[in-house]
């Protein structure tokens, strides 16, 4: 870059104290948005999408004020229709009841029993009313045939209480059979679970969102169903209860601190491998503060541009930053100490500011290369994928000043200062102990800081007292004995980071395949294209068991949930429906077209004992109820007026007016069962009927179920059989009501379309972060053949990394997918590094000469800053939480491979593409290098 810039370089050198205070500064300045302005919103994970927009549509218009957490008691014996386990449950509800968990029941109308339930009801209580009833004592002093008796009057065809089968779990069985000492024959029954269901008042609970969805900050409802579960559960002994899917938040929270140590050993991992590479403890202390502040500017930042939280903006970015930010320092520094050592250059500040001028071309088209491939992610049309492309990118930057800049001239400060006081050697133990105290402590320090922002800021500044201003101060007032690690720096510092059998190794290597580039290359495309054909193979899919451990409760809730109800139940599918619903003819349709769905008898929907369709309660259902009781008709004629009629008996009331009536009275007080008694609330008519400003009713929201939906190809089979359905219910509906719509929804097709949306996003981003890398590598090199060369690197990254997810049997999902864009970075990056340094050495020396000099140097680094992080992120693989676990095992992995193209396929495409100057001198053997 000319005498120039080694002169700027200088100039900064020479204001080397002031500018790196003004950075402490800075820091300072960015602890203010840090602490203060953290963001109180989660980026969403939705792209925009008719589903979405109608499941908001449901939200808003369906809130109810009724929550209804759900658990499965499984019997250890195997059978839960005996004496010990329902006795045991029926003690449990009854301590729940009276508990303060208990004081917020809400009880219901059991239509079947046609009688008044507490929130909180099970088989239990009532076989333990039909053994009070029968015999003196209940369950307590009943005997298992008694239980079995009681259950057989229970369930038999025609009993009041014989919809309680289905609360037992799919294997449930009867046969005729003997019992007893009267030798009564039975329908002997057995199940090896049940389902328990609560209804709460979630005003009393303080109204909080009844969404339960990963990334809420407002967990009570889950610490509620958590109080609940441990009551239900009791002391387990006859058996086990797990809360259906209640506390996702809470799951995530408490796996993310067993995962913390795990993160917080990769950072310490990484700084303890930079120590052995680099032999010095300065090198540890300045790149384990620098990731530090690193992490403090990319938070604070983040913070002042409005960036909101997310798991990829708050956790990956910080921790994939380790990998970019060491790999600056890597090779800043190892420039610096090439030029102290191979370039004679004595002067600490000479030689940062030639070491820099050479390195800061690669440096800086890294940083442009890596930051347009980050903003490539602002086309996926998800604000959390978007936000973590710009997060990513401020965190580049970041990286970039602080570990590539500022850390370097932080060294030669500290190498100017030892050559001002020399110091006597101290032993190895001593230096050893100053590297790992640093490592621990700076490790800490990232990860507090990432964790908890305002302890963090805290443990960074007491980490840049301790480790690096003290001993400092030590060193100037020394001139006999350095401190901790002094004298180690002055040794490294005339050194070079690729002494010895690395510097061989890697020259060696690099020339061994260009040797054999004829053939190799060959061989690599030809693996490369086979890799290509499993990478586009990788599956969108999300199962909770990547995220959470398996055998955290609220993973093994959904396993059994699997395991013993099955095809029997299953996630919502919602029908939002918006139509004139005074239009008796437009519930008619409604019917008439789940009519045909019920009769189309697909698997894929969850049915009734008797093989209908389970379908939540409708518009029609209200009506024909309230039409069914003298009660209901009494009460809506008394508060509309209107005269109740239905006088073609089809239990849809006949007018407009008799309709609008109907729902907004029930809306207001309910539907009457009797003079006593409510068949519905009127929270539960407005859970399915919604009523416009003006009171007209205009929505409607009804519900299937789908089993299985687990496995994403269950879900795309539903989509399938439901989407000419849909167009056949709409194409029907219009016809009756020109202005009416309906549309699905629920959990099974929101998850669907946002695994869709990142697949289609990383379709997307990909090619335009490799074509945008390749225009700028263009521009900047002024050539096509070199952009190319650094660009092929990229692809082969990207077919091995996602060959290697689909072998091992990884799916694609937002967190994944952050990898396949952190490989791009990755791969550029190395690339670049090489490519530059290449072209440096060809206008000198030979094609040969010039790919083991740079791999001698800028492949040296290379591997030192791969090493490093790839054992550091390995660490991670062993976090108990996969989420973290995959993230660092598949990461290690991607580095390796971007290592590998960049070390092993780059330099014999770089032969390939050059020839020898005139003047080049003849080949070197591959000792000269070494």
């Amino acid at each position: 870059m000319g005498q120039w810039m080694i002169g700027l370089f200088e100039a900064l050198e020479r204001r080397a104290i002031q500018v790196l205070l003004a950075s402490l500064v800075l820091t300072a300045l960015l602890v203010v948005p840090l602490v203060a302005m953290q963001p109180d919103a989660t980026a969403s994970q939705n792209p925009a999408a008719e589903v979405f927009d109608t499941q908001d549509l449901v939200e808003e218009r369906f809130q109810g004020s009724v929550y209804t957490p759900t658990f499965i008691v499984e019997a250890r014996g195997g059978d839960v229709l005996l004496r010990d386990p329902l006795f045991e449950l029926l003690q449990n509800e009854r301590a729940l009841r009276e508990s303060e968990v208990g004081e917020v029941l809400v009880e219901r109308y059991d239509p079947d029993t046609q009688r008044i339930q507490p929130g909180l009801a099970t088989i239990a209580d009532a076989v333990d009313a039909i053994l009070l009833a029968n015999w003196v004592g209940g369950l307590e002093f009943a005997t298992d045939d008694q239980v079995k008796i009681a259950v057989s009057l229970l369930l038999e065809e025609g009993s009041s209480s014989a919809g309680l089968i289905d609360t037992l779990s799919a294997d449930r069985r009867s046969e005729r059979r003997v019992v007893g000492t009267q030798n009564v024959e039975i329908d002997y029954w057995t199940a090896a679970a049940l389902l328990a269901e609560m209804r709460v008042d979630n005003e009393a609970l303080g109204g909080a969102s009844m969404v339960i969805e990963l990334g809420s900050d407002d967990t009570r409802l889950e610490e509620y169903a958590r109080d609940a579960q441990e009551l239900i559960r009791g002391d387990e002994e006859h058996y086990r209860a797990w809360g259906i899917a209640i506390d996702v938040n809470l799951t995530s929270a408490d796996e993310g601190a067993t995962a913390g140590p795990f993160i917080g050993l990769t950072i310490i991992t990484v700084l303890l491998v930079v120590g052995a590479l680099l032999r010095s403890y300065w090198a540890v202390a300045a790149i384990g503060g620098g990731l530090a502040i690193l992490v403090i500017w990319l938070k604070g930042i983040s913070n002042l541009i409005g960036l909101e939280s997310s798991l990829t903006l708050d956790l990956i970015v910080p921790i994939a930053m380790v990998s970019f930010g060491v790999d600056f320092a890597f090779h800043a520094l190892g420039r610096y100490r090439e030029e102290r050592r191979w370039g004679g250059i004595a002067s600490p500040g000479r030689a940062f500011a030639v070491g820099l001028t050479g390195v800061f071309g690669a440096l800086g088209l890294a940083l442009i290369s890596d930051s347009v491939a980050f903003l490539s992610n602002v086309t996926a049309g998800i604000p959390s994928v978007i936000q973590f492309g710009i997060g990513a990118t401020v965190a580049l930057v970041a990286a970039f000043v602080v570990l590539g800049l500022l850390v370097p001239l932080l060294i030669s400060r500290i190498d100017a200062l030892h050559d001002a006081h020399p110091a006597a050697g101290q032993r190895l133990a001593v230096r050893v102990a100053g590297v790992v105290f640093a490592s621990l402590f700076a490790g800490a320090a990232v990860l507090v800081t990432v964790v908890f922002p305002p302890i963090g800021v805290g443990v960074v500044a007491t980490f840049l007292v301790l480790f690096i201003g003290l001993p400092l101060f030590l060193v100037s007032r020394s001139t006999h004995e350095a401190p901790v690690g002094a004298t180690d720096e002055v040794a490294a510092s005339s050194g070079s980071i690729g002494e010895g059998m690395t510097l061989g190794f890697t020259a060696n290597l690099v020339a061994a395949i260009c040797r054999v580039r004829l053939v190799f290359l060959p061989l690599i495309f030809g693996l490369t294209v086979v890799a290509a054909v499993f990478a586009v193979r990788v599956e969108a899919a999300f199962d909770v068991k990547d995220f959470f451990s398996s055998d955290a409760d609220f993973v093994v809730s959904l396993d059994k949930l699997d395991e013993h109800v099955g095809e029997l139940r299953g996630e919502e599918a919602i029908f939002y429906f918006e139509a004139d619903f005074s239009d008796p003819e437009v519930l008619r349709t409604i019917d008439e077209q789940f009519a045909a769905l019920d009769a189309g008898d697909s698997d894929r929907f969850a049915r009734e004992e008797d093989g209908t369709l389970l379908v939540s309660v409708t518009p029609s259902d209200l009506s024909a109820d309230a039409l069914g009781s003298a009660a209901a008709i009494a009460q809506i004629e008394a508060a509309s007026g209107v005269t109740i009629t239905d006088e073609d008996g089809d239990g849809i009331a006949d007018t407009r007016e008799q309709l609008t009536a109907l729902f907004e009275t029930g809306a207001m007080s309910g539907i009457a069962l009797d003079e006593e008694r409510l068949r519905y609330t009127g929270d539960q008519v407005r859970q399915v009927v919604w009523r416009d400003e003006t009171g007209a009713p205009a929505a409607s929201q009804i519900s299937i179920q789908l089993p299985g939906t687990r496995a994403v190809e269950n879900i795309a089979a539903a989509e399938a059989e439901l989407e000419p359905f849909l167009e056949r219910f709409n194409a029907a509906l219009v016809a009756v009501d020109p202005d009416a719509r309906v549309a699905v929804t629920g959990g099974p097709f929101t998850r669907q379309e946002g695994l869709d949306a990142t697949y289609r996003a990383l379709q997307l981003s990909l090619p335009i972060a490799v074509v945008l890398c390749f225009i700028v590598v263009a521009i900047f090199m002024r050539s096509i053949r070199f952009a190319f060369a650094s660009i092929v690197p990229i692809l082969l990254v990207v077919a091995w990394l996602y060959a290697f997810m689909y072998v091992a049997g990884f799916t694609l999902n937002l967190v994944t997918a952050t990898i396949g864009a952190i490989s791009i970075g990755v791969g550029i990056d190395y690339a670049i590094h090489y490519t530059m340094r290449f072209r440096e050495e060809v206008a000198q020396y030979d094609r040969m000469r010039a790919v083991q000099r740079a791999g001698a140097s800028t492949g040296n680094a290379l591997i030192g800053s791969a090493l490093s992080s790839v054992i550091g992120f390995a660490v991670m693989s062993f976090a108990p939480m996969p989420l973290f676990a995959t993230y660092g095992f598949l990461t290690a992995v991607m580095i390796v491979l971007a290592a590998a193209a960049a070390l092993i396929v780059l330099p014999p495409l770089l032969m390939v593409i050059t020839s020898d100057p005139p003047q080049a001198a003849v080949e070197v053997q591959p000792e000269a290098a070494s």
